[in-house]
């Protein structure tokens, strides 16, 4: 480092040139960082729940759809449900039109009649439930059963509205589909309004519009374009229909629109607050303005060359890591100010500015490495987490760490030589750091006992606390608790019975056959687990071919000739057009012969995929009992699912929960002795072995980790996903304080701990305050867990200060310590 400090002392123009060439060229990948908002890249690796859910989105895209709901808009609405279907009908179109939508719906179209009359209605005896089912069948075939039908369809068809019952019923004259809706669409048919066929609430105050998007759930410029798209059109709406609409949308890509348009904000507020907080402290410090724009230019060139460097190796960033550059800000101008506060101390001793930089340099060169080291180290060890999110919360902080240095180091001390004037003395609020720092290092020396005595019984208090500190893992903390599509979400439950949190299991087989047997050997398993569970079934819509050609073969034994006859008197005592019924009655008759008069097409239904092998992935969507989800069902479900088809994926956020609470808490212990033996390892490397120095530096993080985690424990607070990185962090940036004091007290130079605390005691209260801005403007954050380590940190770290102003001079006036 004083090699370096000479050349920039002798060459500070030529490089800052080259600084500045490097950052010109950063600027085009960090210009083009991507800001991820993707689910999948929050699930941990070692979870079973979280495979299958990478699966669903792999297979079956996840939650693509968008959902659309309309209302009037004013409170007592003048729309009869007639007029709501017409409105929601023409707002479906008006979507359709628009390039961002696939394909959009607001009910049951001719194509899904006609699909679903030739598919399930006129084979409707092929996909009875297994149980029974022959019995089921041959209980319609009998005298008093079609006598009885005959009357409920007369009922039907001469009502003075017309019914879609009624249109279905003629091509399923005996009534074997009960349920006629339900299955004309997979999850749809409880949201079919009988008389109009559109997807109405039960109230007939709310319609809803089932939108395919054309973009890809993690595309937030299609989101946006997507919400424009349906703002647009709802004013269309509003003028055809001199009436104004009430629109709520969720689903698909707007998840990450609205993530992005709350996340971007907050990315910018923080660095605002970050840089204009930190460098008006540092400004207000060092009287002057060179120091501060020395150290805010060179950290700006840092966390460019940070964005350009994950641009290039991975794309970019998630949305909760990136929050952490705000971080950097605090972090990386520690060094700065270590460094600038050296150098401004020899330029108030006499020395030119080129003599004051290269003896900054060797004054602090050593420590400001080890200190960027060890925070490297300390975050570096989250790279082996099980959680991908704090694999790169780690390999962002520890790559902007080590970047920030070095353009500190080159550009920052270069633009110090050049724009230092002479100064004759220092800021009044420096002088008052220094005689707070000295009157606090004093008074510890000279009341060393019961110094001691208090840190003792403090540390012995706060262990339990902090050896039982609570983690609570879940994915809830990395999302806007204001997001506005919580409330389309409850809305969308409310009014229409969608559940967000239904469960879906990921099924793989050789055959069509092999998996719709294999989903309703499932389904029965899973009949009895708990009270209200209900399925969306392909296996309910279809039987496979050798299902239909078993089910064809028994069919033949049955008297169906005898009861088409019964059937056709029956009608015409009633008054029915046997005509009307030709369709249906043909349906009979193929049964009759073992024929089967419909078609099934699978290739085209929503829960079923073919790979080009042969292979065939099936998805099965369990929706929550009465109770809802909890983890002992869930655990039950999915032992249930094991025991029937080993292979077989869940799908489940409640699962997905229940492995991340262990693999955070397995990771809390591991995450935290790591990041002990690695920064014990970069400190005795710094100091060349010696054990004892290495100690008494680790003495104060040690003390003022114990203390924070133990108080944050009493205090009810736990730790949450980001929460995990809160020992690393700790460990990194407490160590600092340590470092400086101890280095300085080891130097050649230095009168003893007490002496070295009292010379870097301000840079280190300075770092302290810079870090505490850069976590503290967390606090302004949209996402609970960086809200949490808002407090969490400036606490810490704060407690690791205390502990080296107080404790250190302390331990150095006992027998043991550093004189």
């Amino acid at each position: 480092m004083a090699r370096l400090g000479d050349f920039i002392a002798r060459n500070p123009r030529v490089t800052i040139a080259v600084a500045i060439a490097i950052w010109a060229l950063a600027l085009i990948p960090a210009s083009q960082i991507e800001l991820r908002i993707n689910l999948e890249s929050l699930l941990p690796d070692d979870s079973p729940a979280a495979l299958g859910y990478r699966e669903f989105i792999t297979r079956f895209g996840g939650m693509k759809r968008v959902f659309v709901i309309l209302e009037s808009a004013e409170q007592e609405p003048d729309l009869d449900s007639f007029q709501l279907a017409e409105a929601t009908t023409r707002l479906a179109q008006i979507l359709g039109e628009s390039d961002e939508v696939v394909d959009a719906r607001a009910g049951l179209t001719d194509e899904d009649i006609s699909g679903y009359l030739a598919e399930i209605v006129r084979r409707a005896p092929l996909l009875l439930p297994e149980e029974d089912w022959l019995n089921q069948v041959e209980s319609r075939l009998e005298l008093t059963a079609i006598r009885r039908r005959v009357r409920e369809l007369r009922r039907s068809l001469l009502s003075p509205l017309p019914t879609a019952e009624g249109l279905f019923a003629t091509h399923d004259p005996l009534g074997f589909a009960p349920d006629l809706l339900d299955l004309a669409k997979p999850g749809l048919g409880q949201l079919v309004d009988p008389l109009t066929l559109a997807f109405l609430s039960q109230d007939g105050r709310a319609g809803l519009i089932l939108v395919e998007p054309s973009g890809s759930e993690l595309d937030a410029p299609s989101g946006r374009r997507l919400a424009d798209a349906i703002s647009s059109s709802v004013q269309l709406l509003e003028n055809e229909f001199g009436h104004d609409f009430r629109v709520r949308s969720v689903g698909g890509p707007l998840y990450a629109a609205h993530d992005e348009e709350i996340i971007r904000p907050d990315l910018v507020r923080t660095l605002a607050v970050t840089s204009i907080g930190c460098g008006l402290l540092i400004a207000a410090v060092f009287s002057g303005v060179a120091i501060p724009l020395a150290a805010l230019a060179a950290l700006a060139v840092g966390l460019t060359w940070t964005a350009a460097f994950f641009t290039i190796t991975s794309g970019g960033v998630s949305a909760a890591a990136i929050g952490f550059s705000a971080v950097l800000v605090g972090l990386g101008i520690d060094s700065a100010i270590h460094g600038g506060a050296a150098f401004r101390h020899h330029l108030l001793a006499g020395d030119h500015r080129t003599s004051a930089i290269s003896k900054a340099f060797r004054d602090t060169g050593r420590p400001v490495i080890a200190a960027a080291a060890t925070t490297a180290a300390a975050f570096s060890v989250l790279l082996v987490s099980g959680l991908p999110l704090l694999r790169e919360l780690g390999s962002m902080v520890a790559v902007g760490i080590g970047l920030t240095v070095v353009s500190t180091a080159t550009l920052g001390a270069s633009l110090v030589v050049v724009m230092s004037g002479s100064s004759n003395r220092g800021s009044w609020l420096w002088r008052l750091l220094g005689q707070l720092v000295h009157s606090i290092v004093r008074f510890s020396g000279r009341h060393s006992r019961f110094i001691l005595i208090g840190a003792t019984l403090l540390t012995a208090a706060t262990i339990p606390a902090a050896l039982n500190t609570d983690v609570q893992a879940s994915l809830n903390g990395l999302r806007p608790l204001d997001h506005p599509v919580l409330e389309a979400e409850m809305a969308l439950t409310e009014l229409f019975g969608i559940y967000e949190e239904t469960t879906t299991i990921i099924i793989r087989s050789e055959s069509l056959d092999e998996s719709l047997n294999t989903v309703r050997a499932i389904q029965r398993g899973l009949n009895n687990l708990s009270p209200g569970i209900g399925f969306i079934s392909p296996a309910d819509r279809l039987t496979g071919p050798t299902m239909a050609a078993k089910r064809l073969e028994k069919l033949t034994t049955l008297n169906f000739s005898e009861a088409i006859d019964t059937l056709r008197v029956e009608l015409r005592a009633a008054g029915l057009n046997e005509v009307a019924f030709a369709s249906g009655i043909e349906a009979l008759e193929s049964f009759a012969s073992g024929i089967d008069p419909g078609t099934e097409d699978p290739t085209d239904d929503q829960q079923l995929r073919f790979d080009s092998d042969g292979t065939v992935w099936a998805a099965l969507t369990v929706l929550p009992p009465d109770e809802g989800w909890s983890i002992k069902t869930m655990k039950n479900l999915r032992d249930v699912v094991t025991e029937l088809d080993q292979d077989a994926l869940v799908a489940s956020m409640p699962l997905v929960g229940s492995d991340l609470q262990r693999i955070a808490s397995r990771d809390l212990r591991r995450l935290s002795l790591l990041s002990l033996v690695l920064v014990f390892g970069v400190v005795l490397l710094s100091f060349r072995g010696r054990i004892g120095l290495t100690m008494v530096a680790l003495l104060p993080v040690t003390l003022g980790t114990i203390w924070t985690l133990g108080f944050w424990n009493v205090l009810g607070h736990h730790l949450d996903l980001v929460g995990l990185a809160v020992l690393p962090v700790m460990l990194g940036l407490g160590i600092d304080d340590g470092l400086h004091a101890v280095h300085g007290a080891a130097g050649s130079t230095s009168q003893g701990l007490r002496s070295s605390l009292e010379r870097s005691g301000r840079a280190m209260a300075l770092t302290t305050l810079t870090t505490c801005i850069g976590f503290g403007s967390l606090v302004f954050s949209h996402l609970p867990s960086l809200r949490a380590i808002a407090v969490l940190v400036p606490i810490g770290v704060g407690a690791c200060l205390l502990s080296t102003l107080m404790v250190l001079p302390a331990f150095a006036s006992s027998k043991w310590g550093l004189k």
